[in-house]
């Protein structure tokens, strides 16, 4: 980073050739547009100030720091206070709000955005009981809103800025029919430097548009303030105008630095003579004012007034010093630099270009890191599919073994099934010769068939047994379940699980089928054969006692 300078080199005294320095603070500079070389002057003091400098373009076609530092995104603070959106009406309508401030300041209380002054705007309106003369100046505060708030909200802007080294531009073309959503732009760029930022001066066009006389703007409130504070933390504002005609003066008070240039028109002339601080003997002639060459200016800095040739920054300071005495024309410097700007321009060409291919070169770096990345992506996943191939292949082979067992099972039942209905046919068919009797057929009889009559006592004594369970248990839970809130044709496990969580009982399947088989085993639950799912249900001859606390 550059050294900040308390003095810059300003250029050299006509036509002593004695070096000119001004201190570093506020500046104001005038002069023909094209004419006088306003913009040669800023480039020149920001580089030799060593700050770095905010510049803001508001002119469609305006020329000047073309090469120089980098460009900002339109920064934007959108703020909602009652001074500022009357400012703004202001502006846009380029007259005094005085009648309509006490409307301004109940549609402004509590909100933070313009676009919600707007909406309190239209529910005012909205409102049955609104009287005439609210409805009229609310009607008239919608329609200022709807000239400002689209340009806003179309805009890209940014709540976030970061002021790099040397020269940075904010080019504010895009919104050159707007000047008071310029002044928004302005004014929040402003406003965060002299919050946020130190050593940095900003520079504003066009004076008039942005400090009118007689005329409040959303920006011109902050100008007074910026003047005052940012000197104290090393920021500063550097107004550039192509004149002072209908220009608040009042801010412009504060400013020591006046660098004053050609003016042909004779009003303007009369201007810049009243802001040279010397006897009315001792100024320059108006003929003088209207025919400062290029590069010439008065510089009024403090009680000192001198006729300067300002050195450029890219030209060396004895060829300033010539054109300064006389030796060499202005037109020889603007010829040296045309040329060293015209090489800049090939070279910002070349840059770009660079630029341009290396992005292309990233981007495609980028995609080729991220196709690298697919490729083992997909190699993963093919082995993961490959390794699934494996896997299934052998559940296949293992199932068709099961199908062919299976198979083998089935036939054998079948015969079984056709033997047992042979011996239940046989046993009816005896059973029918000897009624009241049994026979076993023995096992192995093949022709000779045995008959054994058996008589059998059968002694049975009935007994109940109360058993006690608690839903602080598993078990208890399932029967209480069961019992309570399940078919007694039969249920599954989910049904179970759904039915518990229904009473806040989130029971996993991995305690739930233990305890079912449990509670099979006990003789609690039958479990219903041949079902898929297993289904379960209460025995029919179970006495249940449900005690509730």
């Amino acid at each position: 980073m550059r050294k900040t300078s308390e003095r810059i080199l300003l250029g050299f005294e006509v036509p002593s050739g004695e070096p000119v320095h001004i201190p570093l603070h506020h500046l104001v500079i005038t002069g023909m547009t094209q004419l006088s070389g306003k913009t040669t002057t800023i480039e020149a003091l920001i580089h030799r100030s060593g700050l770095r400098a905010v510049v803001f373009k508001t002119k469609r076609g305006e020329t000047g720091f073309e090469t120089a530092g980098r460009t900002l995104p339109l920064y934007f603070k959108e703020r909602s206070d009652w001074r500022y959106v009357s400012s703004l009406i202001e502006a846009t309508l380029r007259e005094k709000v005085k009648f309509e401030r006490s409307w301004v300041i109940r549609a402004c209380r509590g909100t933070r955005t313009l676009r919600e002054v707007y909406n309190r705007v239209v529910d005012f309106l909205e409102s049955k009981k609104l009287r005439a003369l609210d409805r009229s100046v609310f009607t008239n505060l919608q329609a200022y809103l709807e000239l400002v708030l689209p340009e806003i909200e179309r805009l890209p802007t940014t709540d976030k800025i970061e002021i790099g080294s040397g020269v940075n531009v904010m080019d504010l073309e895009v919104v050159y029919h707007r000047p008071e959503v310029q002044a928004l732009i302005i004014r929040s760029v402003m406003e965060h430097i002299l919050e946020k930022e130190r050593n940095i001066v900003v520079v504003v066009p066009e004076a008039w548009k942005f400090l009118p006389q007689g005329q409040n703007t959303p920006v011109k409130i902050f100008f007074e303030r910026f003047i005052r504070e940012g000197a104290a933390i090393g920021n500063y504002l550097w107004v550039d105008s192509q004149d002072i005609a209908g220009t608040d003066k009042a801010p412009l008070r504060q400013v020591d630095n006046w660098i004053l240039g050609r003016q042909r028109e004779e009003h303007e002339v009369e201007r810049t003579l009243e802001a040279i601080p010397l006897p009315k003997s001792k100024k320059p002639t108006t003929l003088e004012i209207r025919r400062l060459n290029l590069g010439h200016f008065y510089a009024a800095c403090g009680d000192q007034v001198r006729l300067v040739y300002v050195l450029p920054a890219e030209i060396p300071e004895e060829i300033g010093r010539q054109v300064a005495i006389g030796k060499l024309p202005p037109d020889h410097v603007k010829k040296m630099l045309d040329d060293l700007r015209s090489r800049e321009e090939v070279d910002e060409v070349w840059r770009q270009r660079y630029e341009e291919l290396e992005k292309q070169f990233n981007n495609l770096k980028s995609e080729t890191t991220k196709l690298t990345n697919n490729v083992a992506d997909l190699k993963n996943e093919n082995e993961k599919l490959l390794k699934e191939k494996a896997l299934f292949d052998k559940s296949k082979e293992m199932m068709d073994t099961y199908e062919e067992k299976t198979k083998d099972l089935t036939r054998r039942l079948e015969k079984a099934e056709g033997d047992l209905k042979l011996f239940n046919e046989l046993r009816e068919i005896l059973v029918n010769i000897f009624p009241g009797s049994r026979f076993q057929i023995p096992a192995g009889a093949q022709k000779d068939i045995d008959l054994v009559h058996v008589e059998t006592t059968v002694n049975i004594s009935h007994r109940e047994e109360a058993v006690s369970m608690s839903t602080s248990t598993v078990l208890g839970k399932i029967l209480y379940i069961a019992i309570n809130d399940l078919s007694r044709e039969g249920w599954s496990e989910k049904d179970l699980s759904e039915a518990m969580k229904e009473h806040g009982w989130n029971v996993g399947h991995s305690t739930l089928a233990p305890n079912l088989g449990n509670l099979v085993k006990q003789g609690h639950l039958i479990r219903i054969a041949k079902t898929r799912p297993t289904r379960y249900k209460l025995p029919s001859k179970l006495k249940v006692n449900v005690e509730k606390e």
